[in-house]
């Protein structure tokens, strides 16, 4: 029987120690592409924060679109457009990750972000807004770049909003799906389409929220107030000049 004991707890900790070991793989799987070393790291002795479902979190979103794309897009050939996009995301994404950033996703030439998730960030609005601005000093490095090599250049506008926010594994038992939802995250993506609309110096509006998130860590110039789609108040917006 003392024989039996020991084999079963030998078997318990074998099973134990590969289905940890998996679950190690799944997360270095899952986010090593998408956000620093050191915060997979932070996943992998906590991942109980990857578990199916949603938490209300206050973060930052980061939402960074390239201007009029399609225009781009249909004047050059599929070689020439992939190649320069991927150059581009490549070295949007390497900012990201240095500022503790984590990629949402995605979608065609959109890049969305989050700060404070699925790790706590305290200074998650500094974060967003120096990423902001560090991914609009790299567009003008690659622009020179590109102009040398003859390319035809293209310009981003970045929108960024604090908030709370829901967030979590939100897929499905098929696809594992880190995201964030909610009435805050739609509002960083309107912001973004108000660049369209506000000339500002780096092509940053952010929001009331993010500015006071901050804690007087950044350089801003309000702009004005504005009505953005599903929210019934106006909201003050504010062009992201510097970091203190």
């Amino acid at each position: 029987i003392p024989f039996l004991l020991l084999s079963s707890y030998i078997m318990g900790l074998a099973f134990q120690y590969v289905k940890t070991s998996q679950e190690k793989q799944f997360i270095k799987n899952a986010f090593n592409h998408y956000i620093a070393p050191d915060l997979v790291n932070e996943l992998i002795a906590n991942p109980s924060k990857l578990v199916y479902g949603g938490e209300q979190k206050e973060i930052s979103v980061i939402f960074s679109d390239i201007v009029s794309f399609t225009s781009y897009a249909e004047s050059h050939t599929p070689k020439e457009t992939v190649d320069i996009l991927r150059e581009y995301l490549s070295e949007m994404v390497k900012i990201i990750k240095q500022n503790k950033g984590t990629i949402d996703k995605f979608m065609g030439d959109e890049i969305i972000a989050l700060f404070g998730a699925p790790l706590e960030m305290d200074d998650h609005a500094f974060w967003a807004c120096k990423a902001a601005l560090e991914m609009q000093e790299k567009l003008s490095f690659l622009q020179k770049k590109w102009q040398r090599e003859r390319k035809d250049i293209f310009e981003i506008g970045i929108g960024i909003n604090s908030g709370i926010m829901t967030v979590g594994n939100l897929g499905s038992d098929q696809i594992f799906d880190f995201t964030a939802i909610g009435d805050n995250m739609n509002i960083g993506a309107r912001l973004e389409n108000l660049t369209r609309t506000y000339p500002t110096k780096h092509n940053i509006i952010i929001s009331e929220m993010t500015v006071n998130s901050t804690k007087n860590k950044i350089v801003v110039k309000f702009i004005e107030e504005v009505n953005v789609k599903g929210k019934l108040s106006k909201i003050k917006i504010f062009e992201l000049l510097d970091l203190n």
